[in-house]
């Protein structure tokens, strides 16, 4: 196994529900940055931003991290707009 064969498999974990939200066009729009010392951000499809991505090792880990966080906020308001 590759050293970021993880990673990678992280990532098309992410993006099988990824992919069930958002349209290819939105998906294409994201982004990560990182300045070199394992601190990544991820730029998302609708101008979301998230910083200090504590599991990220590289663009592949930082990328499933950040469709995860935000999926997971994005439950969060699912969770709230459902009546009760």
């Amino acid at each position: 196994m590759s050293d970021h064969a993880f990673c990678r498999a992280s990532l098309a974990a992410a993006m099988r529900r990824v992919r069930e939200r958002y349209t290819s066009e939105q998906i294409k729009k994201t982004w990560v940055w990182s300045d070199g010392r394992k601190y990544w951000e991820f730029h998302g499809p609708n101008g979301e931003y998230d910083y200090n991505l504590r599991m990220a090792d590289c663009a592949w880990s930082a990328k499933a991290e950040g469709w995860d966080r935000l999926l997971e906020r994005e439950g969060e308001n699912d969770e709230a707009r459902r009546p009760r």
